[in-house]
């Protein structure tokens, strides 16, 4: 349902966290009743039990990036059924919704265009849906000021603020506009150094270009195999942005082993994204990168440690985008900043990396997914970042870390990857 929300086949929004007051479900707030969603569902073979559901109201759970915390949002339900198919249960909520999640998406990709790539509002670097809002973030800043976490932030200029909003109401006046302001700076950088094992450790890459090399530090995500390729997948802009040009030369990547340089990846690379360029940008769709392993792993993930004996998860699953609803917690594991949490506030968010270059070209990725308060820094450019299955040991691999700021991580979703990262292949 999400996947045919997104893609504007069903007027409803993506699945939300939903309360009564008494206990929380899963939930969509549709445009319409629930005949357009049954029909659609049919078209693909899914035949749910459909009861009515006698509601006025519903709480709906809202990520406030402004102030960097969630929120109920009180609801008015017009009608309500409740859908049951293959033990799994939600909720449908006829409402008065001003978009569906397809129009905001559809709204999403021609804002990101003429803001991200074409530029004609200088400054901005990010765009994201969530629920019938656009959050777009801006590098124009006024004074940092504290916030609740150790990090600092900066207010968005009102005024840059102001032009942002008066642009966007002049292709829709309906949509709500929330500006704050926003950086991501991916990691590169670290001292210490891990011994090569199977996933979240330090990789360092060395870029040689006449004349001089470029060294660099990212963490390695997942390990998996391309039909009988061994590769290990990372964050692209570790190894193709910086100081490259579109061919990249010689690029070699190694992890340190007992002071030595064992080499681990070969110069075999090759881009897992869709991309483009266009008006000076590199426009992609995610931030991956799979590289022809020399060593052939397990697809496992490593929990960054100086302890002697670390600790590993087994990848047990491949996570879809919209596997992971909502508010729900995602978890990696980073060279710079160990494993740290956080919660699913957006399935739709494109940015631009302004410090960061494909040769002449800035660089601009489309179809994140963001994760509020989950902490990164340089050097975590790459983690993996998984969902716990049961238990610690058992993970599902969602995606890799391709930035941050103080609000959270932004995530590239491995989902559609031609790469198997689980042993079932």
């Amino acid at each position: 349902m999400a996947a045919l929300s997104h893609h504007d086949v069903l007027k409803t929004t993506e699945p939300l966290t939903c309360s009564d007051g008494v206990q929380n479900f899963t939930c969509l707030l549709s445009k319409t009743d629930v005949m357009p969603v049954l029909g659609e569902l049919r078209k693909i073979d899914v035949a749910p039990e459909v009861s009515p559901v006698a509601r006025r109201w519903v709480l709906v759970l809202d990520f406030n990036f402004t102030e960097g915390s969630w929120r109920w949002r009180n609801v008015t339900v017009v009608r309500g059924w409740e859908l049951k198919w293959n033990n799994e249960t939600t909720y449908v909520f006829q409402a008065q919704i001003k978009k569906s999640l397809g129009e905001m998406v559809k709204m999403q990709k021609e804002v990101s265009w003429r803001l991200l790539v074409k530029e004609e509002l200088k400054g901005v670097t990010g765009v994201g849906v969530v629920l019938s809002r656009i959050v777009v973030t801006t590098e124009n800043a006024t004074a940092t000021q504290n916030t609740y976490i150790s990090h600092q932030k900066k207010a968005a200029d009102p005024a840059a603020a102001e032009r942002i909003k008066r642009f966007i109401k002049s292709i829709d006046p309906e949509v709500e506009v929330e500006v704050l302001h926003g950086k991501p700076e991916p990691a590169q950088s670290r001292e210490d150094r891990f011994r090569p094992v199977v996933g979240g450790i330090k990789i360092e890459q060395v870029v040689r270009i006449p004349g001089y090399n470029i060294f660099s530090n990212c963490t390695l995500g997942f390990t998996g195999v391309d039909i009988n390729t061994p590769v290990v997948l990372t964050a692209w802009h570790c190894i193709a942005w910086t100081g490259t040009d579109r061919t990249m030369g010689s690029v070699e990547m190694y992890q340190p082993h007992r002071g030595d340089q064992m080499n681990l990846i070969a110069n075999s690379i090759w881009a897992t994204c869709s991309y483009l360029w266009e008006n000076n940008k590199l426009v992609t769709s995610c931030d991956i990168v799979a590289m022809r392993s020399m060593v052939t792993r397990e697809p496992k993930v490593f929990k960054p440690t100086e302890s002697s004996t670390p600790l590993y998860g087994q990848v047990v699953r491949r996570l879809q985008k919209y596997d992971v609803g909502l508010f729900s917690e995602l978890v990696k594991a980073g060279i710079k900043t160990d494993v740290t949490r956080g919660w699913l506030a957006s399935h739709n968010y494109d940015v631009t990396y302004t410090g960061q270059r494909w040769g002449d070209f800035d660089v601009v990725v489309c179809c994140n997914v963001f994760v509020a308060l989950m902490r990164t820094e340089r050097g975590d450019s790459g983690s993996p970042v998984y969902r716990f299955e049961g238990s610690n040991d058992k993970l599902g691999a969602y995606g890799i870390v391709s930035g941050g700021d103080w609000r959270g991580a932004v995530v590239s979703n491995i989902g559609y990857l031609p790469v198997s990262v689980d042993p079932t292949r």
